[in-house]
C-alpha cells in the first residue's frame, strides 16, 4: 500500500473528512485531496501531525517509500555544530534515513563563500557583514540568540573570580577567548564601546577544549552563557553588559523539499 493509500485508509477508518482534516492541520481540503491522490507530498511538519491524527508512524511513512534518496549539504560555524546540530539531525533523520547529509564546519568567511557558490545547500551562520549582503534570490530567517559571558572555575572564581566587576578588571588574569569568528568579533565591537583592551594568552576556536581547559586551570574563558549548562565553570558577574549573538539559516527561493523539511525542523526547534 503506497504512502497517500494509507492516508485513506486512516483517515476513512477514524471517520475523519478531508475537510475535518484539513482543518485540525491548518491547509486547505484541495491541498489534502492532492496528498491523497499522490499528486503533492506533505512537508515534514505536516508528516508529523498527520501521524498524530491517523495514527500513522514515521516507519510506515518511510517503507512505502515517500521520501526518496538524495543528499544535503549543510554548513555551520564550529560551535552551533557542537551546541545546536544534534537536535536538528535527530528529527531529521528519522524523517530521512536514507539521506546523505554532509556537515561543513569553518570560519563565518569561507561559509558564507561556499554558499554564495552553491557548494552549501542550507547556511546556519551568525548574522553579520556578509550575510547581509546576499542577494534576492536567498532568503534569510533568524532561528535565535545567545548571550555571551565570561567564566572561570568553580574553585579560582571562590580564590579570585568573585572579585571580578568590570572588564577592565580582567586585564589582570589570564584569559583565553576564541579566535577568528562572529562571536569574537562582536566581543571586539563591546571592548571599543566600553574601551577597554584586552589581550588574551591562549586563543582557541574549539569552545569544548576551553571548557575543559578553564576548568582546570587559573584561566577565563569567553563563553556562550547555554555552554556553560553541566559544567563546573562560573559565570562572572560584570556591569557591563555584552552583546547578544544571533542566528539566522539561509537557503535559497528554489530549495527543494528535502532542504524546505530540514528548515520546517529548525524553526519549530527554535520557536
Amino acid at each position: 500500500m503506497k504512502y497517500y493509500e494509507k492516508l485513506i485508509s486512516n483517515r476513512k477508518k477514524l471517520g475523519i473528512s478531508q475537510e475535518k482534516l484539513a482543518e485540525n492541520l491548518g491547509v486547505s481540503r484541495q491541498t489534502i485531496y492532492k496528498w491523497e491522490s499522490g499528486k503533492s507530498i506533505p512537508t515534514f511538519m505536516n508528516i508529523t501531525n498527520i501521524c498524530k491524527y491517523l495514527n500513522l508512524s514515521l516507519n510506515d511513512l518511510q517503507k512505502d517509500k515517500i521520501i526518496e534518496k538524495e543528499e544535503l549539504t549543510i554548513g555551520m560555524t564550529k560551535n552551533i555544530h557542537d551546541y545546536k546540530l544534534p537536535q536538528y539531525l535527530q528529527k531529521f533523520c528519522l524523517l530521512y534515513p536514507n539521506i546523505k547529509i554532509n556537515i561543513i564546519t569553518d570560519n563565518i568567511e569561507n561559509l558564507d563563500m561556499d554558499f554564495k557558490e552553491r557548494k552549501i545547500d542550507i547556511l546556519i551562520n551568525y548574522i553579520g557583514k556578509t550575510t547581509s549582503k546576499m542577494n534576492d534570490e536567498i532568503q534569510t530567517r533568524i532561528i535565535g540568540s545567545f548571550k555571551t559571558c565570561f567564566a572561570c572555575s568553580k574553585r579560582f572564581y571562590l580564590e579570585e573570580g568573585y572579585k571580578i566587576k568590570k572588564l577592565d578588571d580582567l586585564s589582570k588574569y589570564s584569559l583565553i577567548i576564541s579566535g577568528k569568528s562572529r562571536r569574537r568579533l562582536e566581543l571586539e565591537k563591546d571592548l571599543k564601546k566600553y574601551k577597554v583592551s584586552l589581550n588574551p594568552q591562549i586563543q582557541m576556536h574549539d569552545s569544548i577544549g576551553m571548557i575543559d581547559f578553564v576548568s582546570k586551570t587559573n584561566y577565563i574563558g569567553y563563553f556562550i552563557e547555554e555552554q556553560l549548562e553541566n559544567t563546573n565553570l562560573i559565570k562572572l558577574d560584570l556591569e557591563e553588559k555584552l552583546s547578544e549573538n544571533t542566528i539566522v539559516i539561509l537557503y535559497t527561493k528554489q530549495a527543494t523539499k528535502i532542504e524546505k523539511d530540514f528548515i520546517d525542523i529548525v524553526l519549530n526547534n527554535n520557536y
